[in-house]
């Protein structure tokens, strides 16, 4: 087992050699807005600063951890010890598929047996370098948290199968969870399910209760160093990381504005319920179908029809097959078909974390891509490795003939399932929707074009549904078709809208009505909502024309928020009065990044500022965007009135 392991992880440390070599002594600009800068932003504060982390505040001035902790602490050693360039963040992360690899094989072997062992490094070695090895060449957190979690799962299953588990392998258990734990907190939602597992397997061996305290103090201590750290830096003991509630919000965003009646809010407070997470249970007790709809669509998209949330995205077919043989191996070890070993206590530890990390996805996380839904796919790896057991043998029972007739009836039904592009005829339904949105109708003639294609898709997969042997090259062809037509259109919008601008910003364009809820303060600050980390004062001062009043003095910056729901390629203008004592951001607004008017300006005397913008294409869809009209970049009072979100129209 040594042997192998060593031969892995020099393949796979050639493979990190051979990929990042040609990154050595390259310069890599991180985007601003995404996880990759502030990651490395945090670990340059610990190398600089030291481990409190602190961001340039005092001891006991600070503020609680708000990302997961872990990885900015693993950054920061990578580049004590390879120097300040990512290709050193890179090499690592790319040599720790090998720990992903090797953890995911003895883990299977452990509890299902050698022969299921070596196909569950097989299975592993595909899902791994298809779906996580892309990534290792950015700066994400699931690139420790996935290693951890896997070695996390194989200690257990070690301990769980050991006839008698010494303590220091459940100590080591423990504490490889806890890191675990403090590279992704939800975690936290495992321990349920993993701890009872562990006391049924572990309940012959007659340290089943020692043994499994042990894990749960060492889980809990390792975990606790971040609350130690919280409350030393900011004096508040918060478990891991203060995100939970913003997730929380983010993945349950209410259709409308949500408001809330000062009784729940009063409970609320009583729970130590954040401002973002009270929205988000009064959007589930206020509309549950909606809110328990959503549910539903984050699990389509966790089981890979991404198309559930967003048409332009498609399907993963690889995680609809992974996700599908997995259940079918727990069915198999369930019955014990075809050879497959029964189930245990032990052989369902890793469905255990697996089925915890889907209800977090779905409960909690906004959707973002593949990266949060690998260790959940990962994890089903040794259930595939159970169905491919299960094959071998009932291959060896089945007669030579009725197994070439078996082939051949897979290989027709291989050839009558061609893959269809579905992210391609996606991506030509969105084109067509964006161009008809941006007036394409407009100009007839492409737009013509781009219909009587997209009718000659349809008309096409239609005739492909009832063949038997399937051609998608036509369906391609015609997307193509569509999406170039499209993008005529869509150009000769472009024209308009930039004619349309320069009308908005010389006030000759009219405008609609105001979309921002209660952007007079006429209701006082219903509408609008103060980030709970935020250490201000926030009021309406009364009068003809009410002003609101905040006075900052330290904490995060936004003072001032409202989401709205913007249409794509279109023309918008932002404007309020402003008069401050303190540098500001003015008229900012955030969607898949931030815009603002100014970045760092004081407005002492009242001024009317005003902003002309044109909304992203967005994949022809609406997107849900958030307002600051201000953001604070000093202490100091800013004062507003009369603030204002129109759409822009042509001149009449």
């Amino acid at each position: 087992v040594r042997d192998v392991a060593a031969v892995l992880l020099v393949i796979v440390g050639v493979d990190a050699l051979r990929g990042n070599l040609p990154a050595w002594g390259r310069m890599f600009v991180l985007s601003g807005g995404d996880d990759w800068l502030t990651y490395e932003t945090l670990a340059r504060d610990i190398g600089l600063h030291g481990l409190w982390m602190l961001k340039g505040a005092t001891l006991g001035h600070g503020q609680p951890f708000y990302f997961q902790p872990l990885y900015p602490y693993f950054v920061a050693g990578v580049h004590w010890l390879f120097g300040d360039a990512l290709i050193g963040v890179f090499f690592v992360q790319r040599l720790l598929l090998g720990v992903v690899l090797i953890a995911l094989w003895r883990l299977t072997a452990r509890a299902f047996g050698e022969r299921v062992g070596a196909l569950g490094l097989v299975v592993g070695a595909v899902v791994i370098f298809e779906k996580l090895a892309p990534l290792t060449g950015l700066v994400l957190s699931e690139l420790l948290y996935i290693p951890l979690v896997c070695v996390w799962v194989w200690l257990l299953v070690r301990l769980a199968t050991d006839p008698a588990p010494s303590l220091g392998v459940a100590a080591l258990t423990g504490a490889v969870g806890g890191f675990a734990t403090l590279a992704r907190s939800p975690l936290m939602a495992a321990w349920v399910l993993v701890l009872p597992l562990l006391l049924i397997a572990l309940w012959r061996s007659g340290r089943a209760w020692r043994s499994a305290l042990v894990v749960a103090v060492c889980l809990t201590a390792v975990t606790g160093l971040a609350t130690y750290r919280n409350w030393r830096v900011s004096g508040t003991p918060v478990l891991v990381a203060s995100s939970g509630g913003i997730n929380f919000y983010l993945g349950n965003l209410p259709p409308k504005p949500i408001v809330i009646p000062e009784a729940h809010k009063a409970s609320y407070a009583r729970w130590g319920i954040d401002a973002n997470a009270q929205t988000a249970v009064e959007f589930a007790r206020q509309m549950p179908r909606a809110f328990f709809d959503g549910w539903i669509k984050k699990a389509q998209f966790t089981l890979g029809w991404y198309d559930a949330i967003d048409p332009a995205l498609g399907r993963s077919m690889f995680f609809m097959v992974v996700w599908m043989l997995g259940a079918l191996g727990v069915a198999l070890m369930l019955v014990g078909a075809f050879g497959a070993p029964r189930f245990s206590a032990t052989r369902l530890l890793p469905l255990a974390v697996a089925l915890s990390h889907f209800a977090i996805l779905v409960v909690i996380f906004p959707t973002q891509g593949d990266r949060l839904l690998l260790p959940f796919y990962l994890l089903l790896v040794p259930y595939l490795a159970v169905v491919g057991d299960a094959v071998q043998r009932a291959v060896r029972r089945v007669p030579p003939g009725a197994t070439i007739v078996a082939l051949v009836i897979a290989a027709g039904a291989g050839a009558g399932c061609a893959v269809k592009p579905d992210k391609d005829i996606a991506e030509a339904r969105a084109a067509l929707d964006a161009a008809a949105a941006a007036g394409g109708d407009r100009f007839s003639a492409a737009m013509a074009r781009a219909r009587e294609a997209q009718a000659a898709l349809d008309a096409e997969l239609q005739r492909q549904s009832r063949a038997w042997i399937k051609r998608f090259d036509r369906v391609d062809d015609l997307a193509v078709t569509v999406q170039g037509e499209a993008a005529t259109v869509l150009a000769t919008a472009a024209d308009g809208r930039a004619r349309l601008v320069d009308d908005a910003q010389a006030g000759r364009a009219t405008e609609s009505d105001n979309l921002f809820q209660n952007g007079t303060f006429a209701r006082g600050l219903d509408g609008w909502s103060v980030h709970p980390q935020a250490d201000a004062t926030v009021r309406v001062e009364p009068g003809a024309e009410p002003v609101w009043h905040a006075t900052w003095r330290k904490g995060n910056w936004s003072t001032i928020y409202q989401e709205q729901l913007l249409q794509p390629d279109t023309v918008y203008i932002y404007q309020a009065w402003i008069k401050t004592t303190a540098p500001i951001v003015a008229l900012y607004w955030q969607s898949e990044i931030g815009r603002f008017f100014n970045i760092e300006t004081s407005y002492p005397q009242w001024t009317r500022v005003r902003y002309v913008f044109v909304t992203p294409h967005w994949n022809g869809q609406p997107y849900r965007v958030g307002f600051n009209p201000v953001l604070m970049k000093g202490a100091g009072d800013v004062w507003l009135r009369d603030l204002r979100l129109t759409e822009a129209r042509s001149p009449r």
